[in-house]
């Protein structure tokens, strides 16, 4: 008979608690009758206790660490070993506009770290030392209290995670990790390094291996979990339901637009250009545009609060913050079943460059990459279009799936185009899938589960 096995499992946003612990990947451990501890900023949450907590589990703290020097410095060290494309682009433009950069940083990057980057063992020397400066002795108590076989760290990237991990390095824990979205591995190296890395798609592998230093027989292609609802619907939404719930005739196209907060700040005037188009006649269908804010920024549906009551335009207002995690994320099963309705039922997907892209491909649904910026063209440095040049969205762009758009008579095109034949681009979005997402399956917490419980 099987030894029952101790786990510990981070779950540091609403996001990452909505992915895994509302997914068969957590019903699996359970039955294994495996002792799960939870460790989270919700720890002591009592919605979020009752979510989520049975016999056999067990809650605990992670700490929202305040940063000394020593963690600036070996977290810089960190981002500086991983030289890419975006990279160039971040020290060259800054992530808002050029007052982040410095000249004199970017040539001794250029000198120094990008051959630098090229050398694992570097990266490895990094951490160990990185290891002895910032033990995570916090972390003891928990490891001395419950003797755990196996850390499951769902963020890597992140320092509270970084903290456990190296704890865990300390007792002699299994490390396994699993990033907590496809472009966290070309951002930075992580702070330890896990034994096995579990990813979402084959596309991945080379980044890990380049930037993270780990190798094949250590990683292990799963899936994404959070998109197994859309092979295993969980939601009793029929079309005429979901539209019933946002009040629009289900005869209507839902043309969805996702914000991204700060770094789309014109997507008002996109969503302005739209509204117009459809309430004119300028589109082959009748259509309702659908606003997604974002919602991981405080406050990031109230730049569209001036369309509330409008014709034509829903603002997505389905979602309940918490003040618990640091992307304010609504984790319940009801957000869950109603995002996947929207995701299946709409026509046309429009974002940033960001993961709705993978979501719609998922669906088989057309994705509109908006490329410009609202009415004043700016300079690539300043400009939203810069974002498909980073490293973990080209292959995105380079599959094929995505329309990329970089005026306003292209946008209005490619809508057109799609609402007369959304298969459009529907070879790219499979390769997308393939390189991405591995199998659409519905199967990805189970393959999860199954890799754990075989280490």
């Amino acid at each position: 008979m099987q030894t029952k096995k101790t786990i510990f499992i981070t779950i540091s946003r609403g996001s990452i608690a909505k992915n895994f612990l509302h997914n068969e990947f957590y019903e699996i451990l359970k039955k294994e009758g495996w002792k799960i501890i939870i460790l989270s900023p919700a720890f002591s949450d009592e919605v979020f206790r009752k979510e989520f907590g049975e016999e056999n589990i067990f809650f605990e703290p992670l700490y929202n660490h305040k940063w000394n020097l020593r963690d600036y410095f070996f977290a810089g060290l960190n981002k500086a070993l991983v030289y890419n494309e975006s990279t160039v682009l971040r020290d060259k433009y800054g992530i808002m506009d050029k007052s982040e950069t410095s000249a004199m940083r970017r040539i001794l990057k250029r000198i120094f770290f990008k051959p630098l980057s090229k050398f694992g063992f570097i990266k490895e020397v990094i951490r160990y030392i990185d290891f002895l400066f910032c033990p995570g002795k916090e972390y003891y108590v928990f490891f001395q209290k419950y003797s755990p076989d196996i850390v499951f760290s769902t963020n890597p990237m992140d320092d509270a995670d970084s903290y456990v991990l190296k704890a865990a390095k300390r007792f002699g824990v299994k490390i396994i990790a699993m990033p907590k979205s496809w472009d966290n591995l070309s951002k930075m190296s992580f702070r330890v390094k896990p034994e096995k890395l579990f990813l979402w798609g084959s596309g991945l592998i080379k980044e890990a291996k380049k930037y993270q230093n780990i190798d094949s027989d250590d990683i292990f292609v799963v899936g994404i979990p959070q998109f197994d609802v859309y092979s295993k619907p969980m939601s009793s939404f029929s079309r005429e339901e979901f539209f019933k719930k946002i009040g629009v005739d289900p005869k209507k196209e839902i043309l969805v637009l996702g914000s991204d907060a700060k770094y789309s700040s014109t997507d008002i005037e996109i969503a302005e250009m739209v509204r117009d188009w459809i309430n004119k006649g300028e589109l082959e269908k009748d259509c309702i545009l659908f606003i997604r804010p974002y919602f991981s920024a405080r406050d990031g549906e109230k730049k569209f609060e001036k369309f509330l009551g409008e014709k034509n335009i829903i603002i997505d207002h389905w979602f309940k913050r918490n003040n618990i995690f640091r992307d304010s994320w609504d984790y319940s099963y009801e957000h869950m079943e109603y995002f996947s309705a929207l995701m299946m039922q709409m026509t046309i997907m429009m974002n940033y460059s960001s993961t709705l892209t993978i979501d719609a491909a998922v669906c088989d649904k057309p994705i509109v990459g908006i490329a410009f910026d609202g009415y004043k063209k700016k300079e690539y440095g300043s400009s939203v279009a810069r974002w498909y040049d980073s490293t973990h969205f080209k292959p995105i762009v380079a599959s094929g799936g995505i329309e990329i758009v970089k005026s306003p008579n292209e946008l209005k095109i490619a809508i057109n185009g799609y609402l007369k034949n959304s298969t459009l681009r529907s070879e790219g979005r499979e390769k997308l899938r393939n390189n991405f997402c591995y199998k659409v399956d519905g199967q990805s917490g189970k393959r999860i589960a199954e890799a754990l419980i075989s280490l």
